[in-house]
């Protein structure tokens, strides 16, 4: 009788592991299909306060981005890091949520030396380093980072902004 449970109870375990796991694989299909600038204002001389309206299609759980932090570098040259408050997804949905974030510009940069970059602003020259904290909800959190995204990779298709691959959740 004591064999029977410890099966079942292993066979439940397995269960909800084996759950878990196709529940973490369609993570990488989450999508940022739109995004609109709601408003732009300086802090200072060297930072930048967006209030962004990021359109996701999650086919996926329910998720929080968290302790979201980058650089920005254009030609190999760091020119500014940015954060962006905590995101929390809804599982199954393709919704609008309210993003802010703040840039700030490296010290080595000064504020007038981004205008001809921006003028001719070449996104096949503009990468960043991205490092975020993704919370399953109800479940288990990982750390990501990924290093020389394009910020043209962002924007492959023309009626959509796509995410770049990401490694696997959790293996």
């Amino acid at each position: 009788m004591a064999d029977s449970k410890g099966r079942t109870w292993l066979f439940i375990v397995l269960l909800a592991a084996l759950s878990l796991i196709q529940s973490c694989s369609g993570i990488k299909d989450v999508r940022i299909v739109s995004c609109g600038v709601e408003s732009v204002s300086l802090r200072g001389l060297r930072s930048v306060v967006a209030n962004v309206m990021l359109g996701v299609d999650n086919p996926s759980v329910g998720m929080t981005l968290s302790d979201v932090r980058g650089t920005v570098r254009i030609g190999g040259d760091e020119v500014g890091t940015f954060t962006v408050d905590p995101v929390t997804l809804n599982r199954r949905s393709r919704e609008e949520y309210p993003v802010t974030g703040v840039f700030t510009l490296s010290p080595s940069v000064q504020p007038l030396q981004l205008v001809p970059l921006l003028r001719n602003a070449d996104l096949s020259k503009v990468t960043t380093d991205i490092s975020l904290k993704v919370k399953i909800k109800g479940g288990a959190s990982r750390r990501f980072s990924l290093e020389d995204v394009p910020l043209s990779s962002f924007f492959s298709g023309s009626d959509s902004l796509q995410m770049p691959d990401l490694p696997p959740l959790f293996l």
